[in-house]
């Protein structure tokens, strides 16, 4: 591969794909074989591609996929500075900003990562919207909040993990906010819709190739015992171990005096406290169960 060329000859990607030439002369649809991880991120990085590299051509060919990366790791930044200041204010919005632009895995990752980050930014707007949508009774950001919840499944299954959270809030707010009972019940239909739209894998046989899709998430959805030493009856400690010795010790005292004061204060903010333990929890818990 010449990325010389690659980015000065707008033909030179005008070449046979070797790669799949032979599945081409069986006769079979290469769409059958499209498995794994779904498709939305890559799918978003190809637009990148065609409108920076291709018509603008203001970045090189790999770098354009790599700046829709570098868009989702800002917009997971912008939306933790919208929740913690509606929440607390904007100087409390400020700083969890920084400190999320600036966790090491996260400012390395956010240069590359074409599954990751992108359903880290998709994870956190779904659940920033739908916060919001119960907090001020606006069946608008329920709808929002679904639609981010399609483009997550839609990189990857694991915002799955957090049904949970968005079933206890949903059952405990629908007594009082009767109006968001029909964006409860869209929610699935359009998360699942998204996650149809962009992967022509689905469009064949969809109930059998989503079966299949959750059957491979049940490789790849929980820790594997690759540390041995880490773990303690069917929990792999691993991940915790891995956040302490990772993670800024300014931010791990700050996030530490932050629930603090959420429990001192926990009469004015006990939903947000569940809401964000229950966000700790379900991340780090389904990679904490060794397998």
């Amino acid at each position: 591969y010449d990325l010389r060329k690659a980015q000065n000859d707008s033909k030179y990607h005008e070449r046979s794909l070797f790669q799949i030439e032979d599945i081409l002369r069986m006769g079979r649809n290469i769409v059958d074989y499209d498995r794994g991880h779904p498709p939305t991120a890559d799918i978003v990085s190809s637009v990148f591609n065609f409108i920076f590299y291709q018509k603008l051509g203001i970045v090189g060919d790999i770098e354009s996929y790599h700046l829709f990366v570098v868009f989702v790791g800002a917009l997971t930044v912008a939306f933790v500075f919208l929740f913690a200041s509606e929440v607390f204010g904007s100087g409390v919005g400020i700083f969890s900003a920084i400190f999320m632009a600036t966790y090491p895995l996260f400012w390395s990752e956010s240069h590359f990562n074409i599954k990751d980050i992108p359903v880290t930014a998709f994870i956190t707007a779904s659940l920033y919207f739908f916060w919001k949508g119960i907090k001020k009774n606006r069946l608008f950001f329920i709808i929002i909040s679904s639609v981010f919840a399609g483009l997550a499944v839609g990189v990857k299954f694991n915002i799955l993990f957090f049904a949970p959270l968005y079933l206890w809030f949903a059952v405990k707010h629908i007594k009082n906010n009767k109006k968001l009972f029909f964006g409860f019940l869209l929610f699935p239909l359009i998360m699942y819709g998204i996650f149809y739209a962009f992967w022509p894998y689905i469009w064949g046989d969809p109930i059998a190739r989503t079966l299949q899709a959750f059957r491979y998430y049940e490789k790849v959805g929980v820790g594997y015992l690759y540390q041995k030493s880490f773990i303690r009856g069917p929990f792999n400690l691993y991940p915790l171990y891995w956040i302490f010795i990772t993670t800024p010790l300014v931010t791990l005292i700050s996030a530490f005096l932050g629930l603090l004061v959420l429990y001192l204060g926990r009469k004015k903010y006990s939903d947000f406290l569940v809401f964000i333990l229950l966000w700790l929890t379900l991340s780090v818990g389904r990679v904490s169960i060794a397998k």
